[in-house]
């Protein structure tokens, strides 16, 4: 499923769901990194996913995916 910001730019695509200790941790694939996401900052619209963060946000506090 494809990811976008709130002002419809474009992020990346979700990629895997995976349930960590932390709990659940969602993979976005953004430039060619597997980033991982709290479902928090997401929500489904259709058949997208929109994030209440930015791409630059995103890729700023990546984190490995655990």
């Amino acid at each position: 499923m494809e990811v976008v910001d709130e002002t419809g730019a474009r992020i990346g695509t979700v990629q895997s769901l995976t349930e960590t200790p932390g709990g659940l941790n969602v993979g976005i694939s953004v430039d060619s990194k597997l980033v991982g996401v709290a479902p928090a900052t997401l929500k489904l619209e259709g058949q997208t996913v929109i994030s209440s963060r930015a791409k630059a946000a995103i890729l700023a506090n990546a984190g490995a995916l655990r």
